[in-house]
């Protein structure tokens, strides 16, 4: 199943028709409870045989027309007359195969969904192969979701399964590292929520979209997508829920990461305010976990563990395992930063998360964990310990290209060198560098180039140095310093 392969048709209230731009209820029609093999028409009477098949196919057209925002005579175009299609809907009149299949494509649906709703074979076998997608996708398995997703033919299900099952396909591309082709497929869903209304959906949507883009290091496009479905949202008075708030939250993240920190901090105090009246402890921890975060960001290491200890007071770890270990892990990464702390205190918060983390999370975060392992132990002088865990993340990762192995190959650089081995970590710094230089200027990347500086100062390399620097301003947005346009490379001595 690939994005972007709708067809084209006729326009519908002046905007360009697309077949798959509508919305259906889930559960079709539904049948009379007063004796099997009836249904209810329109006038309140009951129906037997194949007459009861005629009237739910008659609630069903309506139905999509209804979500499609289209009038009867839209629906009948110049080809049909509207008298016609309000017969059609009341059951009057049954529609030929070449009728359904001329209002299945305007409607943006199938034949089978008209005629059988959701026990049709294709909607059935569609359903079975996204349950398959999402099984695989919660075991980590995104390349199994994505060849489950590709049984999926969405111009032959419901338009509700549809919009589930490319949700699902956006989800494994990013956890496969797809970006691209997670955007690709989350773009047009969230045009098509916010055209046909669905505010809460495209609000969902959209904190998807927004997040991809975030970690593709396009915070510009990130926070106006967060921030345009924030809007939304409060234009419908739904200010308080979970998916305005979680809009919000993304909106600050990306001030944040795009280094206007002073006001991320602003934004982030008036959501933990607003998060402070919420009963919801998951929607709370949230926002503490992110004002934790943002405050770490600016050297505020007191506020940021005082909202790290919020987060942790309002998560039930047997409701909210995955964000207590998501919490635990923000802990132990604010502790490994302050030279003050305890190594173990954050080693033991790392243990407790990892159960979590290895049953739900992706390779990169499980990689991430192990970094966290090995900075711990380096901290203990366990040299050993850090190195294992230090070729631990990098074999989870198995030869990817982001900044978490840029990452990795610099936590195995620190390894080394403590353990002696000069050579081997210049190498793995010169293997960072040559990672990063293939990565598209963000703010994280400046600071992976300070890093990658920092090490070069360190093993005495002075020219390397003053290049990755000068890569770090530059990335930062800053003019560059040092007339010589290539990356260094770390010599080894």
């Amino acid at each position: 199943m690939a994005p972007g392969t709708h067809g084209a048709g006729p326009s519908c209230r002046s905007r360009p028709w697309d077949p798959y731009t509508v919305r259906l209820p889930r559960g079709g029609a539904r049948r009379s409870a007063r004796a099997p093999g009836r249904t209810t028409d329109r006038t309140g009477g009951t129906v037997t045989g194949s007459m009861a098949a005629e009237v739910e196919l008659a609630q069903r057209l309506r139905a999509a027309r209804r979500s499609a925002g289209m009038s009867q005579t839209e629906l009948a175009g110049a080809d049909l007359s509207p008298s016609y299609v309000s017969l059609l809907e009341a059951g009057k009149r049954e529609p030929s195969e070449a009728t359904l299949v001329l209002l299945a494509s305007r409607l943006g649906t199938s034949v089978e969904y008209l005629r059988e709703g959701e026990h049709g074979p294709d909607e059935t076998r569609a359903r079975l192969a996204l349950a398959r997608a999402r099984l695989a996708l919660g075991d980590g398995d995104p390349s199994g979701a994505l060849a489950h997703l590709a049984d999926v033919e969405v111009a032959a299900v419901s338009p509700g399964l549809r919009r589930q099952a490319l949700a699902t396909l956006a989800a494994a591309h990013e956890t496969a590292g797809d970006l691209v082709g997670s955007v690709a497929v989350l773009e047009p869903l969230v045009a098509e929520a916010r055209q046909q209304g669905r505010r809460l959906e495209g609000a969902r949507l959209s904190a998807a979209l927004a997040t991809v883009y975030l970690r593709a290091g396009d915070t510009y496009r990130a926070v106006e997508v967060a921030e345009l479905a924030a809007l939304d949202l409060e234009d419908a008075q739904l200010t308080a829920s979970d998916e305005h708030l979680r809009l919000v939250a993304t909106v600050v993240q990306g001030y944040a990461e795009r280094g206007d920190l002073a006001y991320a901090a602003h934004r982030a105090g008036q959501l933990v305010r607003v998060a402070d009246d919420q009963e919801c402890p998951r929607v709370r921890a949230r926002v503490y976990e992110l004002a934790a975060t943002v405050a770490q960001e600016r050297g505020e290491t007191a506020a940021a563990a005082a909202y790290v200890e919020r987060a942790l007071a309002v998560v039930d770890e047997g409701v909210l395992n995955a964000e207590l270990a998501t919490l635990r892990l923000v802990w132990a990464r604010l502790l490994l930063r302050d030279p003050r702390s305890d190594p173990r205190t954050a080693l033991d918060q790392v243990e407790r998360a990892w159960p979590s983390v290895q049953a739900r999370g992706t390779r990169e975060e499980q990689a991430r964990v192990d970094l966290d392992r090995s900075a711990a132990c380096l901290r203990l002088d366990e040299v050993d310990g850090a190195t294992r865990w230090a070729l631990s993340a990098l074999a989870r990762l198995d030869g990817g290209r982001g900044l978490v192995m840029v990452h990795a190959q610099l936590a195995l650089a620190d390894a080394l060198h403590a353990s002696g081995d000069g050579v081997g970590a210049v190498r793995a710094v010169d293997a960072a560098a040559e990672l990063l230089d293939a990565i598209a200027p963000s703010r994280r990347t400046a600071a992976a180039w300070r890093e990658v500086g920092d090490r070069l100062r360190r093993v005495g390399d002075g020219s390397g140095t003053v290049r990755a620097y000068d890569r770090a301003l530059r990335d930062a947005g800053f003019p560059s310093a040092v007339p010589l346009p290539t990356v260094p490379r770390a010599r080894v001595r």
